[in-house]
């Protein structure tokens, strides 16, 4: 079935799906205080308390998702688990996400999902057999994921901005795993980091001439940038 028919098609009552948007990136080197006058002095403000945010991503064994993140390809897919706050608080509303990009354009399918409270560490490999078990036996979403298994734990801390129906996210602090030949996500555990920020901005077609105002106020120039593609080649 392709995607485009399964959108189309009455889905269940626990999927969602978000709606089409167009996603930019910048990444700085420079401090922190920069972005937020920026953001201040464009009449931004921010939407929610900055929390961490937390993603397993799976892949099948030949790295699909990967290489069509590094070729560019115009119709790709990432599928990951995603929940907030601290490591071991994975029980807390996780989500299994789809995300799905055509061409520029990007939205989600996700499901919310119930896991069992950890202690210490995370073991990914079971993750996926608790995830499949609360997933509708003929949903799409089942027969993809049934095929991939955990490669990437990625983490960091977003700030929230708004301007009308225009989004911005601050991410910093971010930190990764590789988790292809690893089985355990531990609460302590002494990851990679980054100290770079990502500037994103998600947006809709009518606002792409103020998203490019506000973009050449701005010496650094959009990029394509995926914190999944980075977890696994750095």
């Amino acid at each position: 079935m392709s995607t485009r028919k399964f959108i189309n098609k009455k889905i269940n009552n626990h999927n969602k799906i978000s709606n089409f948007r167009n996603e930019k990136k910048i990444l700085f080197f420079e401090s922190e205080i920069f972005l937020k006058n920026f953001l201040k002095k464009n009449s931004f403000k921010e939407k929610y308390d900055q929390r961490r945010i937390n993603s397993i991503y799976f892949d099948d064994h030949n790295l699909t998702n990967l290489l069509e993140t590094i070729d560019g390809e115009k119709y790709r897919t990432k599928i990951r688990l995603r929940w907030y706050g601290k490591i071991e608080d994975i029980n807390l509303k996780p989500t299994l996400e789809e995300k799905i990009k055509v061409n520029a354009k990007n939205y989600k399918i996700f499901q919310i999902l119930k896991l069992n409270k950890i202690k210490d560490k995370i073991n990914v490999r079971n993750i996926k057999f608790e995830v499949l078990k609360q997933l509708d036996k003929e949903s799409l979403i089942n027969y993809k994921f049934r095929n991939v298994e955990p490669s990437s734990f990625v983490s960091y801390k977003r700030s929230y901005y708004e301007k009308g129906d225009l989004r911005i996210t601050l991410d910093k602090e971010l930190i990764y795993k590789n988790l292809i030949k690893q089985k355990y996500l531990q609460k302590n555990e002494n990851f990679k980091k980054e100290r770079f920020l990502i500037l994103e901005f998600k947006f809709k077609d009518k606002n792409y001439n103020l998203v490019r105002n506000l973009s050449s106020q701005i010496s650094n120039r959009f990029t394509k940038f995926s914190k999944y593609e980075y977890s696994l080649l750095n």
